[in-house]
């Protein structure tokens, strides 16, 4: 398809689209599913021809005038016409006899405010862009998306459509952009028709035997864990210099290993070592673009991985090694299975505050910076902004243009101290050092003086035979038993509910959601039908505070569920 729909078209939300609304109401807006930059322009900006180019990208990308509706218990894509404007406050006057620092602190503030201010995802654009005047020819340019609508990839897409655009209105020339081939909205259709058709069952079954007795690696926090998690993160930031990552390259391509898969080798035998585990289970990413249509899409194609690999105190180095290099072959040779049928394959209770399957992730980026030109606009990238943590710990490696790695260790510091995590760093780059000195020596059999002990987080034993309802451990129940009958209109009205989405008729009141089979799609979906057929609005967190039936019925009466809707 070419050029752009009508306004208004509703087609169906993807399976990525359909994980980060689940997550971003479950965190209430909290921000961690923004996609943030911001941009120091010197020289004389053309506002003007800014908001023109802006407006004519988002013209040409569905997804930048998308917003999102449950419809018949299914989210939905809800394409407009509605188009961004590009803002500008105007701060000459107040930085004027402000000292640099002060000045600074200032204009951070207000980067950080525009980052982290929600998107309400019932209303397009999801796309805020805003100029900030800081002096007569002195701007600052910020840029954020919801995760919703974007991924890293499209940012970088946008900047280069943008700058473009401006060049050519600016010059006083027409745009020579051929229109985009693709939209986004057309992938989401072709996802579910495969889906649907059975063309992913393939993945399926080979993530059903990666979850098969899985038991989740769950790092040992410094502190308690408070009930509710905040939105504080930070990072600490190591280099791997150029003469190690060549040493690294040259061992994995003896054992036909990427760059990554050494690094992630390397990952895997320091969590051993920190955990005493020799079943270590991270998180990983795939960017969803294999296909070269996809690459100038606006859209959302991440997708998570789980990454199981054995490691034992007796196993080499080298072993380790080759082992990591199999398991990510084969995870991303299946990487099109959705994650969030991967966690509903799996089963069993979610918790609020965690992200299923994995707390711990170590990803690489790569692909095209996200760079922006304009003109003579002389353009400097702002450091980013620290994003609300969705993990406990998510390493991200990036290789820089001299040959050295730089690894973002962001920690969510509800969970770890600073000290913790870098010596976790430092500890890592020892176990590379290693790898690449002694191969063939064990995993076990070098010194790691600093490394902090992580095993035996919160939750780890036991998992597998309770699950967490409200504040009360609740026994998984007996799938061979009777199930409670659902008793007064809201119970048995809800039961009937519950049994439709769930394509069941054993409902028990005391049942819980999730052991059933239900999934986060499922849980958006019950949410709204709670809301067409009670009256009664409830937070997603609600839903996992009262995950049996009799509970989440009593939360509707209590909420002044219509008397004469629950009977109807």
């Amino acid at each position: 398809m070419t050029g752009a729909r009508s306004a208004a078209t509703v087609s169906a939300a993807s399976f990525a689209q359909a994980r980060i609304m689940f997550l971003d109401e479950l965190a209430a807006g909290a921000g961690g599913y923004h996609i943030s930059r911001s941009f120091d322009l010197a020289g004389d900006l053309d506002l003007a021809a800014l908001d023109r180019a802006v407006r004519e990208c988002a013209r040409r990308h569905e997804s930048l005038r998308t917003c999102f509706a449950v419809v018949d218990g299914e989210l939905k894509q809800v394409l407009t016409a509605r188009l961004p404007a590009v803002p500008m406050v105007d701060l000459c006057d107040v930085l004027a006899d402000a000292d640099p620092a002060a000045a600074e602190q200032v204009i951070d503030g207000l980067v950080r405010r525009e980052a982290a201010t929600p998107f309400n995802l019932k209303r397009a654009p999801l796309l805020r862009v805003s100029v900030i005047r800081t002096a007569a020819r002195q701007h600052v340019l910020t840029i954020t998306l919801h995760h919703i609508i974007a991924d890293a990839r499209s940012l970088a897409v946008f900047l280069g459509e943008v700058g473009e655009l401006y060049r050519a209105y600016h010059g006083g020339v027409e745009p020579g952009l051929a229109p985009p081939p693709l939209q986004y909205a057309d992938y989401a259709a072709w996802q579910r028709r495969r889906f649907d058709g059975g063309e992913l069952d393939r993945h399926a079954e080979y993530w059903q035997g990666q979850v098969a007795g899985l038991v989740e690696l769950r790092l040992r926090p410094d502190r308690p864990l408070p009930r509710r998690r905040s939105a504080r993160a930070e990072g600490h930031r190591v280099t791997v210099e150029p003469q190690l990552v060549d040493r690294l390259r040259r061992l994995g391509r003896e054992e036909n290993a990427s760059l990554y898969m050494t690094l992630l080798a390397g990952f895997n035998v320091l969590l051993h070592r920190a955990t005493g585990r020799d079943d270590i289970a991270v998180g990983s990413t795939a960017s969803g673009r294999d296909r070269p249509e996809l690459s100038g899409v606006i859209g959302i194609f991440i997708n998570m991985l789980l990454l199981r690999t054995p490691v034992r105190a007796e196993d080499s180095l080298r072993a380790v090694l080759r082992r990591a290099a199999t398991v990510c072959q084969d995870g991303f040779d299946h990487q099109e299975f959705p994650f969030e049928r991967l966690v509903a394959l799996r089963g069993g209770a979610r918790d609020p505050e965690r992200h299923p399957l994995f707390q711990t992730v170590f990803q690489m980026l790569g692909g095209p910076e996200s760079t922006l030109e304009m003109s003579e606009l002389r353009t400097r990238v702002r450091p980013l902004d620290r994003q609300t943590p969705v993990f406990d710990l998510l390493c991200t490696a990036a290789v820089e243009s001299d040959g050295s790695l730089t690894v973002e260790w962001g920690y969510s510091t509800d969970v770890f101290q600073p000290d913790t995590v870098a010596r976790l760093a430092d500890c890592w780059l020892l176990v590379l050092r290693r790898l690449v000195d002694d191969p063939d020596g064990l995993v076990d059999g070098f010194p790691l003086p600093t490394l902090p002990d992580l095993a035996d987080g919160p939750g780890v034993d036991g998992e597998a035979e309770t699950v967490q309802t409200g504040t009360h451990p609740t026994t998984a129940p007996d799938p061979a038993a009777a199930p409670d009958p659902a008793v007064g209109p809201t119970e048995q009205k809800l039961a009937q509910l519950w049994g439709e989405l769930l394509q069941r008729e054993d409902i028990g009141r005391r049942d819980n959601f999730f052991i059933l089979g239900g999934h986060s799609l499922l849980a958006l979906a019950v949410l709204s039908r709670i809301d067409e057929d009670f009256g009664v609005k409830l937070p997603l967190h609600r839903f996992f505070e009262h995950r049996t039936l009799a509970d989440l019925a009593a939360d509707i009466d209590a909420a002044g569920a219509p008397r004469s809707r629950v009977g109807a």
